[in-house]
């Protein structure tokens, strides 16, 4: 029941911020938009976007090779899909992340249980990361940067960007340094920590990852082009609308701060979190004097909200196919096999 409740919860809150974004909308200038735009960049947007997906899935293999757990890449692309399949259309308290995770536990021997399933929360931390620093690198890299306005202050995207570098910094110090956490005894806690026993494995299997750092290097490469790629897309979205001043560095630097805050926000899919974040960073980078009023900016943003959406639905609809196929399901006679191999290459 408190389950219900929570995902009416949720999807209530959804529901508010897609009314939030429609209120006073011209939907006239909005439909308007969207038929206008050009067919050929939102196609070539969303192939780009749905291959970029498959591409995440090399980068959760990568990681899990460091943990000698093996899943061969046709696999873990059918359960990326189906991760973003259930993220994106399901409300239920069932996540894509969860499903993967519970797939790699079953697909390991029984020691190795728990750094399968911190494969997928790594996955996860190491793409918002790799993201950010993505991000922060097309901030700094812009000539003329641009604010956004909050409560009556025009706050610089920069500065945002060196809040954000400032964190993940001393994230990063916290986890890798053992000077700092022997400092700050990080291990003693953890020690005292409910579930202590499982806290201390998901350290160790941090620890493994510091090891073995080839596997998060390719991790890393897989995150900033795949990232860029499907930042690119949103970009086409804005050539496709022909929103004028929006340049791929813009679009480099607004996407990953919604994504990330989002990603904070568990509603289906981000639906309407993400749409409310990118109207302000995307009206403040646009060219405003190359339209005829700041009502015509506003709904050329809303319609590339509205197409970004789309875009989303239509790369996770592959996943909805994987369950009927059963293709998610591990079977014992491969696993077996896999697990041969990996005690095979670690004797060799």
């Amino acid at each position: 029941m408190a389950k219900k409740l929570k995902n009416f919860l949720w999807l209530g809150i959804s529901a508010l911020a897609v009314a939030w974004l429609i209120r006073g909308m011209d939907m006239e200038m909005v439909t308007n938009a969207l038929t206008k735009s050009n067919p050929r960049w939102l196609i070539l947007a969303v192939v780009l976007f749905t291959c970029v997906q498959a591409a995440l899935a090399k980068r959760w293999t990568s990681l899990l090779r460091s943990h000698d757990i093996l899943i061969p890449f046709p696999q873990a692309a059918r359960l990326t899909f189906l991760g973003l399949f259930y993220n994106n259309f399901m409300p239920g308290s069932v996540g894509g992340d969860i499903l993967k995770a519970w797939y790699a536990t079953h697909h390991c021997q029984p020691e190795k249980k728990i750094h399968a399933a911190l494969s997928v929360l790594f996955d996860r931390v190491l793409g918002l990361t790799g993201t950010l620093v993505l991000g922060s690198i097309a901030a700094l890299s812009l000539k003329n940067s641009f604010r956004l306005p909050v409560r009556g202050f025009n706050i610089d995207i920069k500065l945002i960007i060196i809040v954000i570098i400032s964190t993940i910094a001393i994230s990063g110090c916290l986890i890798a340094s053992k000077r700092i956490r022997k400092t700050l005894r990080i291990s003693l806690l953890l020690q005292k920590l409910p579930f202590q026993k499982k806290l201390q494995e998901i350290d160790k299997g941090i620890a493994i990852y510091k090891r073995r750092p080839g596997g998060v290097v390719v991790a890393l490469l897989i995150t900033f082009t795949a990232q860029t790629l499907a930042i690119s897309s949103v970009w086409l979205l804005t050539i496709a609308l022909d929103i004028k001043g929006i340049s791929l560095l813009h679009c480099l630097t607004i996407m990953p701060i919604v994504w990330v805050i989002s990603a904070a926000v568990p509603v289906p899919g981000g639906l309407g979190v993400i749409e409310n974040l990118m109207v302000p960073f995307f009206i403040a980078a646009a060219d405003s004097s190359a339209f005829e009023s700041p009502e015509q900016l506003e709904a050329r943003v809303i319609a590339l909200t509205i197409l970004n959406r789309m875009m989303i639905y239509i790369s996770s609809a592959p996943g909805g196919l994987v369950p009927i196929f059963g293709g998610h399901l591990p079977k014992q006679a491969e696993m077996a096999k896999e697990i041969a191999q990996v005690e095979e290459e670690s004797s060799n």
